[in-house]
C-alpha cells in the first residue's frame, strides 16, 4: 500500500463505486421490474400470458394492458429470463404514477431487438395535458420525445445487442443516453407534462389504435426513477453501477 504525507486535489480520487445495485436502488426511491421467473406471474389460463410484473425492491405492481378485441394478449417467456414483445400486438404493461406532477424523473430499460425496430419502449403518460414521453426505436434511431413534440432528442442505434438506455426529464430538458456513450439533451422548450402519471412498458397507452407503434423485443429490465434524473451528474455513481453490475449484456 502506498503511503503519501500530503493532500491530493479530489480530482485524482477515485469515485466511490456501488457494490450492491439493488440496495442502491431501493434507497433511491427506483421501482426495477426484473424478468425474472420469480418476479413475474404468469395467468392461470395460459403460461405464455405474464399478468403482472413485480419490482423486486418495492410493493410497485406492473400489471398488464387491456388487449386489442382482435388479438389475445400474450407475451412469450423465453429461457433465459426474458419477455419477447411481438409486433402489432399490445401486450404491455402499466404502473400508475407516484405523483400528480412529476418534474424530474427517469427511466432505464435494457432489451434486445433481434431485427426490425423494437418502436417504442416506455412511456411516462399524463393524463391531464394529454400527453407523454416516450422512448422509442425507430429508423436507426434511439428517440425520446413527448407527444407534441415540444421536446426531441435522438441518437444513432442499429445495435441487435443488449442494449441499456436511460431516458429522463429536469431542468426543462430531456436528456438520453444509449449504453455506455455520452449523454445527449434537448433545451428548446419545457413539454406540457403535467396530471396524473402512469408508466408504460412497451406501449404508449391503453388506446387500441397504436397498434403499428409496437414492435418486436425481448425486454430483460426496466427500472423507474420518480422523483430525479439519473442522467444529471449528481447521480453519476446510479449509472455507472447500471453499467458494471449486470444491467449491460
Amino acid at each position: 500500500m502506498l503511503n503519501l504525507d500530503f493532500s491530493v486535489p479530489d480530482a485524482l480520487l477515485l469515485p466511490k463505486r456501488v457494490t450492491d445495485l439493488r440496495e442502491h436502488l431501493s434507497k433511491a426511491n427506483a421501482h426495477w421490474f426484473t424478468m425474472s421467473p420469480e418476479w413475474v406471474d404468469a395467468d392461470d389460463s395460459s403460461p405464455n400470458s405474464i399478468s403482472t410484473l413485480r419490482s423486486c425492491i418495492t410493493a410497485a405492481h406492473a400489471e398488464r394492458t387491456i388487449p386489442h378485441a382482435d388479438s389475445p394478449f400474450e407475451n412469450y417467456k423465453t429461457a433465459n429470463a426474458r419477455l419477447e414483445f411481438r409486433a402489432g400486438q399490445h401486450c404491455g404493461y402499466t404502473l400508475p404514477g407516484p405523483a400528480d406532477t412529476i418534474q424530474d424523473w427517469s427511466y432505464a430499460i435494457r432489451f434486445q431487438a433481434h431485427s426490425g425496430e423494437a418502436l417504442t419502449l416506455l412511456t411516462l403518460n399524463f393524463s391531464d395535458s394529454n400527453n407523454y414521453a416516450f422512448l422509442q426505436h425507430v429508423g436507426g434511431a434511439m428517440t425520446f420525445q413527448d407527444r407534441k413534440g415540444a421536446l426531441n432528442v435522438s441518437t444513432p442505434f442499429k445495435s441487435t445487442e443488449d442494449c441499456l438506455v436511460v431516458a429522463g426529464q429536469s431542468d426543462g430538458r430531456f436528456w438520453l443516453r444509449v449504453n455506455n456513450e455520452t449523454v445527449v439533451s434537448e433545451t428548446q422548450a419545457t413539454p406540457d407534462l403535467a396530471g396524473p402519471s402512469h408508466l408504460f412498458i412497451g406501449c404508449r397507452s391503453q388506446r387500441a389504435g397504436l397498434k403499428k407503434k409496437l414492435g418486436t423485443f425481448e425486454l430483460t429490465d426496466v427500472i423507474f426513477w420518480p422523483d430525479r434524473n439519473v442522467l444529471k451528474a449528481d447521480h453519476e455513481m446510479t449509472v455507472q453501477a447500471l453499467d458494471l453490475l449486470g444491467l449491460r449484456g
